[in-house]
């Protein structure tokens, strides 16, 4: 009988330089502005001088808006994104965006991708804080007997042109921005298996899976996770020799 094919997923965690967070809430009896931060990688100087001249948050818009900050291991940006994309009006979430890319300096070298949210206020009181909190609902995988399935599958079509793969496990670990509809987009490999077949089958995988959302004050929000994905090929079956039974 042939040995079933076994194809283990590993649970996926968020990368560290994932997680947008919340602003801490303000208590019901005091509130405070939050100070000023001497930012790492942004001129909060420069950053505060251009909030005075920029257009106040418009007044239907009650959230505070959040950006999610991150940057490569040299320190320089790779992307500014509102966290509340639905919530915050569109041209103004664009106008912050444009001041906080326009104002982040890349000082620091680091030996991987670093992330910060930052929340802006702007007009005659301007503010900036970089937040520290964690999500409140982190996106779980909800189609995981279907990866499953397809982790199989894939283990199957890969033995068919690779059969010296067999005995073999391979773990690869994919970035992904997990949407606000609970979509993986932009995946690519964080850590590569180093079998380009392995980590290209990997990468298809990660596209079929599915998320409940990330949610921050019962919003659901986009996030940046890294998913381990992990392929085991079993071993090829002797054949019988001639006159032997199975």
């Amino acid at each position: 009988m042939t040995r079933t094919l076994l194809a283990v997923f590993a649970a996926f965690a968020l990368a560290a330089c994932a997680a947008p967070a919340p602003a801490n809430k303000p208590s019901p009896t005091k509130t405070e502005d939050p100070p000023l931060p001497v930012a790492a990688f942004i001129d909060s100087a420069g950053l505060h001088q251009a909030l005075l001249a920029a257009p106040p948050a418009p007044q239907e818009f009650t959230r505070r808006p959040i950006f999610s900050v991150r940057y490569d291991s040299t320190g320089a940006l790779l992307e500014v994104e509102p966290i509340f994309a639905r919530l915050a009006p569109a041209e103004y979430a664009r106008t912050m965006a444009a001041l906080l890319r326009a104002h982040v300096k890349p000082s620091i070298s680091t030996t991987r991708e670093s992330w910060q949210r930052v929340w802006l206020q702007s007009g005659a009181t301007p503010k900036i804080a970089v937040l520290d909190d964690g999500l409140e609902v982190r996106p779980q995988m909800n189609n995981r007997v279907a990866v499953g399935r397809e982790l199989n599958s894939a283990v199957q079509r890969l033995l068919q042109i690779r059969p010296d793969l067999a005995g073999r496990e391979f773990t690869g670990t994919v970035s992904m921005r997990v949407t606000e509809d609970g979509l993986p987009t932009n995946s690519l490999i964080r850590r590569s298996t180093g079998v380009p077949d392995v980590d290209r089958a990997i990468i298809a995988v990660a596209r079929t899976m599915r998320f409940s959302p990330a949610r921050l004050d019962e919003y659901p929000v986009s996030v940046i996770v890294q998913v381990p994905v992990t392929l085991h090929f079993p071993a090829a079956q002797a054949q019988p020799a001639a006159g032997e039974r199975p």
